[in-house]
């Protein structure tokens, strides 16, 4: 081992100049594939050995043109439910043995834009969230020929898909909430927003609630903005308190 050099910081740079080699000749020593000649082979072993070298993922991927990298597609991560959904892909990576790039889109043009940067990444697999990707956009993803799950939108595709059913989810915290008395249902929306899963949830509750004439059912557009949105409910609260219970 070299000394004066902690071996966690030797690097495949470090052999390649040692050896004088490139790096992709100590890549493919590393995997053992290509054609490396057996003194070349011997050269960049005793060198590794020398530098106490550990190759890392990037290194293996350079010769096998592959990481171990999966991109994480979504919206804007500062919805609570999306921040919990992120979570658990990372923590899952994790598990594996993959790292994750996160890549995040706030509109349908943004959107785009992520796609075919996510196309241009050296990723192994896309875990997408599609809630504002196109159609187009998504076959252009699937033209790569990448493992990739989708999350939140039909099928499409060979692809694993991850959906909710809305309309048995709602049926049940709808029927739970009439049996306690509970006629009048309010739906926050924002009109900005044209998102696959928002709108399977509004489908999902007209049709739910189309069955309980004695119900009814208003849709109110809001602000994604916290500060506004807080100050709405903060003016509501003070007029009418909420229930305890939350359904």
């Amino acid at each position: 081992m070299q000394k004066g050099k902690d071996p966690s910081r030797v690097t495949i740079y470090d052999v390649a100049k040692e050896a004088n080699v490139s790096l992709a000749t100590v890549s493919r020593v590393i995997n053992g594939v290509g054609n490396v000649s057996k003194e070349t082979k011997e050269l960049v072993e005793q060198t590794i050995e020398k530098l106490g070298y550990v190759p890392s993922d990037l290194a293996r991927g350079l010769a096998k043109q592959k990481t171990t990298n999966v991109a994480i597609v979504l919206p804007s991560p500062n919805y609570s439910y999306i921040s919990s959904i992120m979570a658990g892909m990372i923590d899952v990576c994790k598990i594996y043995g993959y790292n994750s790039t996160l890549f995040t889109y706030e509109d349908p043009e943004d959107a785009a834009r992520v796609v075919d940067t996510v196309i241009s990444s050296r990723v192994e697999g896309i875990c997408c969230f599609n809630s504002e990707l196109s159609e187009e956009d998504l076959k252009k993803m699937m033209m790569i020929q990448l493992p990739m799950v989708l999350i939140g939108t039909d099928n499409f595709g060979d692809n694993a898909l991850v959906d909710i059913n809305y309309s048995s989810c709602l049926a049940e915290i709808i029927e739970r909430a009439t049996k306690r008395g509970v006629k009048e249902f309010i739906y926050l929306k924002n009109p900005r927003k044209d998102w696959h899963m928002v709108n399977e949830f509004e489908k999902a509750i007209t049709k739910v609630l189309k069955d309980k004439p004695h119900c009814q059912l208003k849709f109110l557009p809001i602000s994604d903005s916290y500060v506004s949105i807080y100050d709405y409910f903060y003016q509501q609260f003070k007029k009418a308190p909420p229930h305890n219970e939350m359904y």
